[in-house]
C-alpha cells in the first residue's frame, strides 16, 4: 500500500513530504515508521516544499549535509 511505491516517483528529484512519522535509534542506527495516522506526499504543493525546491536548485543539491545529532548512547557516531 503506502510503503510500495514506484521507483519512477523519485527519478526527477521528487521531494518527499512525511507527516506522523516514529523515529527510532538503536544501536547507532535510526529508523523511521509512518504512523496510521500519518501522511506521504509525492511532490506536494506546499510553501515549505517550495522552498526546498528552491534550494535544491540553487545550489543545495552540491552542499555537503551535516548531522544535528550527538555520538549515539554507544558512543557510535550517529548516521542520517
Amino acid at each position: 500500500d503506502r510503503a510500495q511505491q514506484d521507483d519512477k516517483l523519485f527519478d526527477s528529484g521528487a521531494i518527499v513530504l512525511l507527516q506522523g512519522v516514529l523515529i527510532k535509534e538503536w544501536n547507532g542506527g535510526r529508523s523511521g515508521s509512518l504512523l496510521e495516522a500519518g501522511s506521504l506526499a509525492f511532490s506536494p504543493a506546499t510553501p515549505e516544499a517550495e522552498k526546498v525546491r528552491l534550494w535544491w536548485s540553487t545550489g543545495g543539491s552540491s552542499q555537503s549535509l551535516t548531522a544535528l545529532s550527538q555520538d549515539g548512547a554507544g558512543g557510535a557516531a550517529a548516521r542520517l
